[in-house]
């Protein structure tokens, strides 16, 4: 049985590309950019989700799930560049940056550069 979550994963895959794309227009940019976002933040909920019915799943999930919960703990207060990638794509990426396009409709990443 083939997992929902990596159709989410190929549709990020094609948005990522869509976006590498993108030339000297912010607004097909910015498109594309929350809508890789937006995706990916899907993924864990798409995981999540999935691994309700599927138990070897939610073994793996549930451990990765808590690994990547206790970094963001560990490192909430430390700079970007001193936070491992698991970091920032859990936490600044897939939670924070999402936050910012769902609820407020900007990109916070650049304000923190």
């Amino acid at each position: 049985m083939k997992l929902f979550a990596y159709t989410v994963l190929d549709d990020v895959k094609r948005a990522h590309e869509l976006l590498e794309s993108v030339n000297q227009d912010e607004q097909l940019f910015r498109i594309y950019w929350f809508t890789c976002v937006g995706l990916l933040r899907t993924i864990s909920e798409v995981l999540k989700k999935e691994s309700k019915t599927n138990p070897a799943l939610a073994i793996v999930w549930k451990k990765r799930f808590n690994e990547l919960e206790n970094l963001k703990k560990t490192y909430e207060d430390t700079e970007y560049l001193n936070c491992p990638e698991d970091v920032l794509f859990w936490s600044r990426l897939f939670k924070i940056e999402r936050n910012y396009i769902a609820h407020e409709y900007c990109q916070g990443y650049a304000e923190k550069t």
